[in-house]
């Protein structure tokens, strides 16, 4: 799915790697884009950016993503969520400000989700999956955009544009539904 407002594209290809999530939700694929695009738009406001851009999201099951979460880790079990930017701090911050002179699109990087570990935590906060699902979509993509949550600014900032996001997506914020910070990699 591509988004195209004005000059901001974004490629969103789903993997689903584990059939679960499809019969939780047959558009679970759209949801993710929708997700995706509205992270990556909000984003692209704040920026000069022009380029057009890819990102994966794969839906997975949680033996996947505990194998990504000890290899690139060093952490036992699965986690929510994985990002793994494609790019650097400084070659994004040259990308979302001056662009490319090729015009070629930019993967910004890979975004894992793991089905048991969303679904147990959408019920623990007794909120819709499908919701929680877009959460975590959008913090995966603002991670690939290079924000992060190692020291309380910049989770305040990361959540803040999460918790704004989400809002225009018509979601409550979910660091008051139950999350805690840095729940979410």
């Amino acid at each position: 799915m591509t988004s195209n407002d004005g000059n901001d594209v974004l490629e969103v290809s789903v993997i689903v790697r584990d059939a679960s999530w499809t019969q939780d939700d047959p558009m679970i694929t759209g949801i993710c884009q929708d997700a995706a695009i509205a992270a990556f738009s909000a984003v692209r406001r704040a920026h000069s950016h022009t380029e057009p851009c890819e990102v994966s999201v794969v839906l997975a099951d949680d033996g996947f993503v505990a194998e990504l979460n000890e290899k690139y880790r060093d952490c036992q079990g699965p986690t929510n969520v994985l990002s793994f930017a494609g790019l650097d701090d400084d070659d994004l911050d040259t990308i979302l400000n001056d662009g490319l002179p090729s015009g070629q699109p930019v993967m910004l990087g890979d975004i894992i989700i793991a089905h048991g570990v969303v679904y147990r935590e959408a019920g623990e906060m007794q909120i819709p999956l499908n919701n929680h699902l877009r959460h975590l979509v959008v913090h995966g993509i603002l991670h690939v955009l290079g924000f992060d949550h190692e020291d309380d600014r910049d989770a305040d900032e990361m959540e803040d544009m999460e918790t704004r996001i989400l809002s225009r997506m018509g979601l409550d914020d979910p660091y008051n539904a139950g999350h805690q910070r840095g729940g979410t990699t």
